[in-house]
């Protein structure tokens, strides 16, 4: 275990985690916890989830990132036609991001493209 102080009173001593699945993460010492703070990436699915695993070292197998406004993929499509078909008319044109600050960064640069057409060429590869 480790002494974590920062804004606190007192030093709070933190477990040493060692391996978790499903909702339970287990400690160095086999303690096992109920994690109610495992935040959006494992939440709705739990740790070590067997699908999710397998998808995961698939796409790790072919290809770990590729930028969005270079390349699609096969996964993106996918996905692009799930929110489609549930979001329902209007949503022809979708913008993938990974953080609140790019999303305002990506739409800072659809307005300023709306505004002034003129100013931006847009090149596309092939």
């Amino acid at each position: 275990m480790r002494k974590f102080s920062g804004s606190e009173t007192q030093s709070q001593v933190l477990p040493k985690v060692a391996h978790a699945s499903g909702c339970y993460v287990t400690d160095t010492s086999g303690k096992q916890y109920i994690d109610g703070s495992g935040g959006p990436a494992v939440f709705s699915l739990g740790y070590a989830h067997p699908e999710v695993n397998a998808a995961i070292e698939d796409q790790l197998a072919r290809i770990a990132h590729g930028y969005r406004y270079s390349f699609t993929s096969d996964a993106l499509e996918r996905l692009t036609e799930l929110i489609q078909q549930q979001a329902g008319p209007g949503f022809e044109h979708i913008v993938f991001v990974t953080s609140g600050s790019e999303a305002m960064e990506s739409e800072g640069y659809l307005l300023e493209f709306e505004r002034f057409p003129k100013r931006y060429r847009i090149y596309f590869a092939k």
